[in-house]
């Protein structure tokens, strides 16, 4: 059953509830509860229809690398390097000079939540070097 099926047939609820796990690294599941469960209830509240036609418009994206790679501006990629949701070599495919890429160590998808101390300091190196 995909996503969208899920929410439909059984609420918005079950879809979060199997998602959200996947998001974090699996280590932080058990040491990181209070994180997981701020993202839930942060699920929780998007409405379904919102939800499915997020999914929808994430399923029809066209590939963009060509613009990124294109850009001519510096580039900051951030990977969680325990992320499930969109390993680091699908978020590492741009290439360009200006392209810099970081693996967060330890972290999931959601290294805002994480590892935000790591994040912040990548995104504060990138900038000052920019």
């Amino acid at each position: 059953m995909n996503s969208i099926e899920t929410i439909r047939g059984q609420g918005l609820p079950v879809f979060i509830d199997g998602l959200i796990p996947k998001l974090f690294a699996p280590a932080h599941l058990e040491s990181m509860p209070e994180q997981v469960k701020r993202a839930k209830e942060i699920g929780y509240g998007t409405s379904p229809e919102g939800a499915m036609r997020t999914l929808e418009a994430m399923r029809a994206r066209p590939d963009r690398r060509r613009v990124l790679e294109e850009a001519r501006i510096p580039l900051l990629l951030a990977a969680g390097e325990h992320d499930q949701i969109i390993p680091a070599d699908k978020t590492f495919t741009a290439q360009g000079p200006d392209v810099k890429r970081h693996t967060l160590k330890d972290s999931g998808h959601m290294s805002m939540m994480e590892a935000p101390e790591q994040l912040s300091a990548v995104i504060r190196d990138f900038v000052q070097g920019v």
